[in-house]
């Protein structure tokens, strides 16, 4: 699996995520609670990997693997 993320600088010294795999590539963001949020970030710091490159990493094991996801109304 080959993971590129790149970034962008903004003038606010913020960072911008660019697309460095050009086409056939879409970007998707993800909001969630900030527990969970807090915990991808935890676990990609332990790995000394950005969040998104941590998060594509699991989906893409998870998809690879075949596996369904159930989903139950609460």
């Amino acid at each position: 699996m080959n993971i590129d993320v790149g970034f962008l600088k903004t003038k606010g010294g913020g960072s911008m995520a660019t697309n460095p795999a050009g086409k056939g590539t879409k970007t998707i963001g993800i909001n969630m609670k900030l527990d969970m949020a807090k915990e991808l970030e935890r676990r990609a710091a332990s790995m000394q990997l950005s969040t998104g490159a941590y998060c594509k990493i699991i989906l893409g094991e998870w998809l690879s693997s075949g596996r369904k996801l159930q989903l139950k109304e609460s």
